[in-house]
């Protein structure tokens, strides 16, 4: 990657640039959310991955990764056709039901002098993607942003009747 272009030289500028793309380089609010989701889907994947390999001793299948990862985007790309503005947590987004009854939501921040961001997925027993979120935080602070992070985790997976 060239710097001048992509400016990436840490991980959280990695996670940065995809939670909130330059506008010269995505400008249009529904090609800004699927890059983002497209982008979190992949971290998520490749992050999966790599624990398989270490703890499991997995052997790397680049296109059954490639398949994840596309099939996941479709999964959750459809909500992204009518954008709306005041946030990108969608509620009309009919959720997968866990196999077993349990859901795993993790949840994370990023956050610059500017802004914050919350991210999130849930996840079945079997560690598939059912739903996944972005949000703008109310505030900078880490901590506020972890503690609205959290409660936004809540509320999505008590709104939705997961245990």
């Amino acid at each position: 990657m060239l710097d001048n272009v992509i400016p990436i030289s840490s991980p959280m500028d990695l996670v940065n640039f995809i939670a909130s793309p330059p506008i010269l380089l995505v400008s249009n609010y529904v090609d800004r959310a699927s890059f983002s989701l497209y982008g979190s889907l992949m971290l998520y994947h490749l992050w999966k991955l790599r624990n398989e390999i270490v703890f499991a001793g997995k052997q790397i299948d680049h296109m059954q990764l490639h398949q994840c990862i596309f099939k996941a985007f479709k999964d959750h790309s459809a909500p992204w056709a009518s954008p709306r503005t005041d946030d990108m947590l969608h509620d009309n987004i009919p959720p997968k039901t866990p196999d077993l009854g349990w859901t795993k939501p993790n949840t994370d921040t990023t956050r610059s002098n500017l802004a914050s961001c919350i991210l999130g997925v849930a996840t079945s027993p079997d560690n598939e993607v059912i739903f996944s979120w972005f949000s703008k935080a109310s505030t900078t602070s880490p901590l506020q942003a972890e503690g609205q992070a959290v409660l936004l985790a809540l509320s999505i997976t008590l709104d939705r009747g997961w245990h």
